[in-house]
């Protein structure tokens, strides 16, 4: 999970943002995968102002219309929008702005990513998201409300899959789309003149995608709407024209030719049923020739349907219609007469003529869920214990947002194709966000992210306290950790090419590609690099092959410094190497290409085990090889773990193996003819950090499970400008400088003091 707030190329704001520039309202946002490898985008809304983050929120679903995306439900502000006290989750369908990835293809080159209707987003994709909202709010039903297509999605779910029916408390239905009945409106009529001539020109010119997301549709509709004769046009909508360009940044958004093409079919045939492929496929597909209609009396949950008389494509009839498909209505209520079909999410009167009414019909199911719940647990076990698990750790914007700091989440591609996370915490409440503040990025340890600075929370995390001393704090995700797993051409899961890389194409593409952005987005011309572990044998590499970036530099502060070895190594170094070298050597055989990724299970093994008292002394025993039990919150080590290790490369280990071993910091070694190509010698060149000129703050500690007392000297000494070299407290290990609850009076005083100095 990542729930930062990234920028959109049209308004500057994605769905995460829109939500997150309101103070106080807290935003998360989640990959989902489906079974046919569909990567979507989940969001939700845990907490605003009247009612804060906490669990047993009841729970809201909202799926989004044809063309949409969740910025339908939050591009006009919490003022137009549902605001009551709900856990309010948003699912994107494949092929929207948000949901363009898949494991195999790629939206922009293959056709095949394009290859669904309606029926794979319901039956697929739907289902995803409820099983993901339920599974992580621990609750066993939600509330669905669903608008135009998303209607339509929730009565094919619910008629292929009724066992979710179960999971429904109440399915509300804006401008429910099911049936389309004579007379139809003009617009219909169009749909059904245009669609088979547009249906043979996209065939014949592989046109897959209609109506992507366009900066072109935000521009004209900004020219146009605010001219005087646009207003005149752009009037006709409810909504404040001011805002319009807004919206017009977010919609249309996307979806398959396919999608539109199963409406043409429900239009001409006046039947709700499945996508026609023809004769042939449908008797493959179905068994029949043609695809069978919908069965809507399988649906048995609560339905709440809210219609207009002035709606374009849903009439009053396809409303009444669908009515009596023996669904169990608690509800049909049609909205005011001038309501269109965009009015329900648009028009500024919305809450008061339409939202309100779908609150308190909500409410109403809710508080009879609660009643029956209640008696059913009464008459069943009078002894029932309800146990919540314990939420997972909230990291960077998620953490930040609950407590109003002001994140940010960017995209990086690299120059050879790798596409990597760059976080930002831009604000904080003792430090709100403005232009000008002195710049920090963080770079992080060795399968590691952005996640080791912010995991402990406001209290002792280094981002965080960074953001309150008043600095605009980036953090960069190196290709290969959780965060930056995606490649323009290459699959993490299933292409071996995507992991060749090491530490050098670390430091030579992907910081300095962060540095540059980090630069160009606050507009200043120099920053202060911190590195932990990893993080700072990043910045030898990149200064010494990349010497102009010593000018971008104000200075670099190095938490356990890694670049030199000396021997004797303490034994569980010796332990982590020889499992490198014999994984190495499996890798040729069972092509291992990923080293410790992040994973649940070692969450719930921690969990788990080192709760009782022996396993509390097991764990103190195993976690004191790398940081120090008694400077742990030991409960939350499970949480610690949830987000650490990351993944990396196994040639990334490797490196370091081949730098322990040589005792030099030294590019990869591919072997003597491999070597002779890339570098024109047998063996590897040494990296020469005698061309690091910008200013060195070292931090080291003397039982370093790394890097030792005599390695940080002996890199000190390679050094022309170290302007600090400080020893944290006695008895520091290597991942206390992140993990350690007394990291700020012991380290990150002295960090800040040392920055200040070096403004």
């Amino acid at each position: 999970m990542c729930t930062c707030s990234f920028l959109n190329i049209f308004k500057g704001l994605n769905c995460i943002g829109l939500v997150e520039q309101y103070d106080g309202y807290t935003e998360e946002e989640y990959d989902v995968q489906t079974e046919d490898g569909y990567i979507l985008k989940l969001h939700r809304i845990s907490g605003s102002p009247p009612s804060p983050k906490h669990a047993g929120k009841p729970i809201v679903y909202l799926q989004h219309g044809l063309f949409g995306s969740s910025d339908f439900q939050v591009a006009l502000g919490p003022e137009h929008a549902l605001n009551a006290g709900y856990d309010i989750w948003m699912g994107n369908v494949r092929g929207n702005a948000y949901s363009k990835r898949h494991v195999n293809y790629t939206a922009d080159r293959d056709s095949e990513f394009w290859n669904f209707s309606k029926d794979e987003m319901a039956v697929i994709d739907d289902p995803k998201f409820i099983d993901v909202v339920l599974e992580k709010t621990g609750q066993d039903k939600l509330t669905y409300i669903g608008y135009s297509m998303g209607t339509t999605l929730s009565y094919i779910l619910l008629f292929e899959n009724p066992e979710y029916n179960d999971k429904m408390k109440l399915v509300v239905s804006i401008a429910p789309v099911a049936y389309f009945t004579l007379p139809f409106k003009l617009p219909v009529y169009a749909v059904l003149a245009a669609a088979p001539v547009l249906q043979t020109f996209a065939a014949l010119n592989q046109i897959d995608q209609i109506l992507p997301q366009s900066k072109i549709i935000r521009v004209l509709g900004k020219e146009i709407c605010t001219s005087e004769l646009g207003k005149i046009f752009c009037g006709s909508f409810l909504t404040t024209i001011t805002a319009l360009p807004e919206i017009l940044a977010y919609t249309p958004a996307g979806t398959s030719r396919h999608t539109v093409l199963h409406y043409y079919q429900m239009i001409k045939t006046r039947d709700f049923r499945k996508y026609d492929l023809g004769i042939l496929s449908n008797k493959e597909k179905y068994g029949l020739a043609t695809p069978p209609s919908c069965d809507l009396s399988k649906i048995t949950s609560p339905q709440a349907i809210f219609y207009s008389e002035s709606d374009l494509y849903v009439s009053v009839k396809d409303a009444n219609k669908l009515k009596k498909k023996k669904l169990k209505n608690v509800a049909f209520e049609t909205a005011p007469d001038r309501y269109n079909d965009l009015d329900y999410l648009w028009a500024t009167d919305a809450y008061e003529e339409l939202y309100f009414a779908i609150l308190k019909t909500i409410s109403e199911i809710s508080a009879q869920f609660a009643i029956l719940k209640d008696l059913v647990l009464k008459f069943t076990d009078t002894n029932i214990t309800q146990v919540r698990s314990q939420q997972q750790l909230k990291v960077l914007s998620d953490g930040s947002a609950v407590l109003d700091f002001v994140t940010e989440e960017y995209d990086l591609q690299t120059e050879d194709g790798y596409i990597l996370k760059l976080h930002r915490i831009s604000g904080s409440p003792l430090s709100p966000k403005r232009a000008g503040k002195p710049v920090i990025y963080l770079q992080h340890c060795l399968a590691g992210s952005t996640d080791v600075y912010v995991a402990l929370g406001l209290k002792h995390s280094l981002a965080f306290l960074l953001a309150d001393a008043g600095y605009d704090v980036w953090l960069g995700n190196v290709r290969g950790n959780t965060y930056s797993k995606r490649h323009v051409k290459y699959t993490a899961d299933r292409d071996s090419e995507f992991w060749n890389f090491s530490i050098d194409e670390m430091a030579v593409i992907d910081v300095p590609k962060f540095i540059d952005v980090v630069l160009e987005k606050t507009g200043q011309k120099k920053l202060t690099y911190i590195g932990f572990s990893m993080g700072t044998t990043l910045s030898y590499i990149l200064l010494s092959e990349k010497p102009e970036y010593n000018d971008k530099i104000k200075l670099v502060v190095s938490m356990a410094p890694i670049a030199y070895f000396i021997h004797p190594l303490k034994l569980p170094a010796y332990a982590i190497l020889a499992v490198t070298e014999a994984i190495r050597a499996l890798s040729s055989v069972t092509q291992i290409n990923q080293l410790y990724p992040q994973s649940n299970i070692l969450h719930m093994l921690s969990k788990k085990i080192c709760s009782g008292i022996l396993g509390t002394i097991l764990c103190k025993n195993m976690i004191k090889m790398i940081a120090s039990p008694e400077r742990l919150n030991f409960t939350a080590l499970p949480d610690l773990l949830a987000h650490t290790p990351a993944g990396s490369s196994l040639n990334t280990w490797v490196h370091y193996y081949q730098i322990v071993t040589t005792g030099e910091l030294k590019k990869f070694d591919f072997g003597a003819s491999s070597n002779e190509v890339k570098y024109g010698s047998a063996k590897p060149p040494n990296y020469d950090l005698s061309k690091i000129t910008s200013p060195q703050a070292m931090f080291y500690s003397d039982i370093d499970i790394f890097s030792s007392i005599q390695a940080a000297t002996t890199l000190k000494k390679k050094l022309k400008n170290v302007v600090a070299f400080e020893a944290a407290p006695k008895g520091y290990n290597h991942m206390d400088f992140v993990w350690a609850n007394d990291a700020y009076e012991e380290v990150y005083l002295a960090i800040l003091k040392i920055i200040a100095s070096n403004p």
